[in-house]
Order: C-alpha cells, then structure tokens, then sequence
C-alpha cells in the first residue's frame, strides 16, 4: 500500500495526514497556532513553535502507520507569510510574519503614489499591497538593519522553512508560493531583480523555485526513523492546493475555501491571463517540464475569522454548531449587514483603509441575527468575487466547489447558492488542501500518474441548487452594497 503524507501548515493549525492510494486518511493529528496581534496591524507567530507543531504531529502520525511505509511527503501552507533567517545559520531573525499583518499600508500607499502600481501588477500579476509579502520585508528588513544586524540575510516562505527544517538543505520553494511574494516575474518563472529592487530588498537572498511536482530534498533521518531517505515531491500554497484538492483541473473550475479567510480561485489554463483591478493572478502549479497552470485569484481576508471573534471576544456562542443552529432559528439578519473589514475588504475591492461596520440594528435584533448577519457577508464577498471573474473571464462560472471549517453550514451553502444563482457542490473532504499537497506528492513520486487521474479522486459531499426567486438575493445584494458604501464614507471620517 503506497502512503503518502501530507503536512498542511495554516494560520489557525497545522495538521499532518496518511492518505493512502485511494486519498482515504489512515492517520492524522493537528494542533492549534497561536497568532499574536496588538491591534495596530501586526499580526506574526513564533515560527519556532510552529516548527515544533509540525514536527509533533509528524511523528505522531508515523508512530501510528506501524509497518507501513511512506511513498513520500507533500507541504502546503499558508501563503506570503515569511520569516527572515540569518543566511549562514539558518536561524530565525524574525517572527513568521503572516499574510494577515498590514502594518505596511503607508508604504504601499507611498510606492503607489510613485506609479509602481502598473509595472508591479504587470510583472507579478498581483497589487501593492500589505497583504503580500514584499512590503513587510522591507519592513523587518529596515529594522534589522537599523537594530544593528549587518550580516546576509535569506527570506523564508512557510514551506521553504518547513522543507529546511526537514531535510538541512538549501532553501527552496516552488512557483505557487514563490508567485505569491510581490517580487516574482510569472510570465518569465523568476524571481525579479527589477521588483526586488522596486521594494528596495537588494541583497537580500530568496528560496530556489522548483516545480510543484518533483523531488525536491530527502528528509533528515533525524526526523523519524520512518522517514528516512524519503522524499519531498510536491509543494503547493494552500489555495492552489485546494483547487487541486478539489479536482479543478480544467479551465473554468472554480473553487472556494471558506477558511480563516475566504479564497475564490478558478483554473485559467496554461496562458497567463491578463491582470484585472481587484483580482490577481498566480500560478497554480508549475509542471517538472516547465508549463504553468494559471489561476484567477480572490482573496478575502475575514470569513472564518468573522467568527471567530464573535466566540472568542463577544462570546455570544460556544461552538460552531450552536451559531450554525442559532443563524438558522431566524428566518433572516433582519435587516442586519455585518461588513467583516476588520483588516481591510480584500478582492474584489482592495481597500485596506475600510473598517469593519455592523448596520440596520434595532431593539429587536438578536445574537441569531447577528450570527446570520456573519454568515450572510461570507456570502456576499465571494459573489463580489465571482461577478468580477465571470467579467474577466467572459463566460460564467456555473457551478462553485466549496470547502473550509465554514463550508459544514448548510445554511452558508445554500445562501451562497441562492446568491450566485449557480449550484454549490460542497466537498466530501473539508480538507482539500491537505488532499491537494497528498495529491501533488503522490504526482512527484509516482503514486499517481496523471491530474486527471486524481481528480477523479475528489467527492461531493451535497450538491445545493438555488432557489427559484431572483428578487430576493438581489435586494439582499443592494443592502449589502449600501452597507459598503457606508463603511467606506466612516473610514473617511474616522
């Protein structure tokens, strides 16, 4: 029986999994990371302790394989989030500072003033913006340098941290999580010298870029004796491999994952698609042989995390069953319109200077409307999303694949469906990212031959069509815009 294993590093966990052949999970574990945040826009984690989360759940998920053995280890993560390492040691000079930290809004607003703007979108496919990760660096650079270190310095993503760790070698990364960086050129498959200088990171050293599916380091035998001389053969970002976990291999596919954040993407083929306001484009995954595969990207950075905080620091209710069955013992917000822009409204409005607003409350509005209020505006962002890209790409999406710790709520699925006015087909596994670094490990070591033959790998847990009435989604759409707008015209005054 060939097993491969799959390390998926996120925001909120990281969980290590045994899939064999038949992408049936023999063995799993995962932990909880912590985010530090001050409220000011930082927002890092100790990359130590997420290192020893991953290493603890590694081993705890060899011990549970017995005689067993593993084919290969495939890594997906959460994207342009970075650390800075001392270039000859290896050794961590900075907090992982994640995609979510948006203490560079000033100097994204400074370089774009500077008519940056254009040329980066041009070469990179993406926008200035904080929540990339160029700008940071410059950032922690500086204060490095101004904190008196003047020795060489090498920019990690979370899997070339990963992959380092495991195996001692060289960094390295591949192309999806390299595209995500602001300062690589995807239509020549590098890293820029040009974008590199725009963001004044000259000397500082980048991560090899390798193909998504191929051998790309042995791990350490240090690490388990289970998987020693075994190879790494596949890396994806953890969106890119959520569209390969959820079988999107064909131009038009769309999938989204309603986790921390929401993350629209669709599978724009092997010609790079020209860049469009408020989306981006990235590279889903990088052939051994050289071709690209393309994605058409959204990205909204509060679904999950919406409520989250409504458990944590509102406490208005336990667990996610209990505001899943609260949100559905009402028959709408009534009249309530959370908008969820507590670090900025991600794609398809790219306006990190809004702040999060909750409108149309009464003295009878209740925790449930509230709830549903949250549920509705995960909703109404990815169909911010799908209006933009169906515009781009000239025909429209017509059907939506979904998963994420959210996607478990019926009633998200099928508002979503109602809104979009497209079937919603919720995977089997809410896990796809984990499904799409098994899938491409298995692709770089043999397991599996070709995408289409992991792609039929992919299951549908519920398909939810919409209802028939139209007036309804579009005037739920309308409160929502005036909701925006408000947002927008507060931040202005605030």
């Amino acid at each position: 029986m060939a097993v491969v294993i799959a390390i998926d590093a996120g925001t909120s966990s990281v969980k290590v999994s045994a899939l064999n052949e038949s992408a049936r999970t023999l063995q799993s574990a995962s932990l909880e990371t912590k985010v530090v945040t001050d409220g000011q826009g930082k927002a890092e984690q100790d990359p130590v302790e997420v290192w020893k989360s991953i290493l603890w759940c590694l081993r705890a998920v060899c011990d549970g394989l017995g005689d067993l053995s593993v084919a290969s280890i495939g890594i997906t993560n959460q994207r342009e989030s970075f650390l800075l390492v001392d270039s000859r040691t290896m050794e961590p000079l900075t907090p992982l500072v994640l995609w979510l930290d948006r203490r560079s809004e000033r100097f994204c607003e400074t370089l774009k003033d500077q008519g940056h703007g254009p040329r980066v979108t041009e070469l990179s496919g993406l926008a200035i913006d904080p929540y990339f990760s160029a700008t940071k660096a410059k950032m922690v650079l500086s204060d490095l340098r101004e904190g008196g270190f003047d020795g060489p310095v090498t920019l990690l993503t979370v899997d070339s941290f990963i992959i380092y760790k495991l195996t001692k070698q060289l960094p390295l990364t591949d192309a999806s999580n390299a595209s995500r960086t602001l300062l690589f050129d995807t239509g020549q498959m590098q890293f820029s010298d040009e974008l590199v200088d725009i963001f004044g990171l000259q000397g500082l050293s980048l991560p090899q870029v390798r193909s998504s599916f191929e051998l790309v380091a042995v791990v350490d035998q240090e690490i388990h004796p289970k998987l020693s001389g075994v190879g790494i053969t596949g890396i994806l970002g953890d969106q890119q491999a959520s569209l390969l976990g959820q079988g999107c291999i064909q131009f038009g596919m769309a999938k989204n994952t309603y986790g921390t954040g929401s993350f629209i993407l669709v599978n724009a083929g092997e010609v790079r698609p020209k860049p469009s306001l408020g989306l981006l484009v990235s590279i889903a995954w990088l052939m051994p042989d050289g071709k690209a595969n393309f994605a058409i990207e959204g990205s909204i950075f509060a679904c999950g995390s919406i409520l989250r905080w409504m458990r944590d620091d509102l406490k208005i209710f336990k667990d996610y069953p209990e505001a899943s069955l609260l949100a559905q013992s009402v028959s709408d917000s009534g009249g309530v319109t959370l908008v969820p822009a507590f670090e900025g409204l991600g794609s398809p409005h790219l306006a990190p200077s809004i702040r999060a607003s909750l409108t149309g409350i009464s003295q009878g509005t209740s925790k449930a409307h509230i709830i549903r209020a949250a549920i509705e505006a995960m909703a109404f962002q990815t169909q911010d999303v799908i209006s933009a890209i169906n515009g781009l790409l000239g025909s429209p999406i017509d059907n939506l694949r979904v998963d994420g710790g959210a996607a478990i709520m019926d009633i998200l699925c099928q508002f979503q469906a109602d809104q979009l006015g497209i079937a919603v087909s919720r995977s089997a596994s809410l896990e796809s990212t984990t499904l799409g670094a098994a899938f491409a490990s298995g692709l770089g070591s043999g397991v599996w031959s070709t995408m289409e033959e992991v792609a039929t790998l992919h299951e549908s847990d519920r398909l939810f069509v919409p209802t028939k009435s139209k007036s309804g989604p579009r005037s739920r759409h309308e409160r929502w815009l005036l909701a925006l707008e408000h947002a927008r015209r507060f931040s202005q005054h605030s």
